[in-house]
């Protein structure tokens, strides 16, 4: 299923990126697209937001984390259990993210040339599924 911006707009994204650039540039394209985005730089901060409002999908990039994946993993489904996360990573870190496909792991996005335009086909499937639920 193809999403217009109007199906779009009714899905938030939380971005948590180190590389503030990175972040807010995903965040423009993702946003220009139809999304309802927001870009976190600070775990603390994204943990807040995430117990404020309950956004549908968590893209984040590992090397963001200050502790262990599993950790954040529990945290956030803690918070939000029905949160989708996608992964921003390198190829390398493929197959441990394998792992977590099980605790709403949609997809894992590789680094690497058009990261926006894959990102918003991963979003795109995510939120297809969501809505036909």
């Amino acid at each position: 299923m193809i999403l217009n911006k109007e199906v779009r707009r009714r899905f938030t994204l939380f971005l948590f990126f180190q590389d503030l650039q990175k972040g807010n540039d995903l965040r423009f394209a993702l946003s220009g697209e139809g999304f309802d985005c927001f870009n976190f730089m600070d775990y603390d901060t994204l943990l807040d937001r995430l117990k404020e409002s309950m956004p549908h999908v968590l893209i984040f990039s590992p090397e963001a984390l200050m502790g262990g994946l599993s950790q954040f993993v529990d945290q956030v489904l803690a918070i939000n259990p029905e949160i989708v996360f996608i992964p921003i990573a390198p190829t390398e870190q493929t197959k441990g993210l394998l792992a977590y496909r099980d605790f709403n792991f949609a997809q894992i996005v590789n680094e690497g040339a058009h990261l926006a335009e894959r990102l918003l086909w991963a979003c795109d499937q995510v939120a297809s599924e969501l809505y036909l639920i």
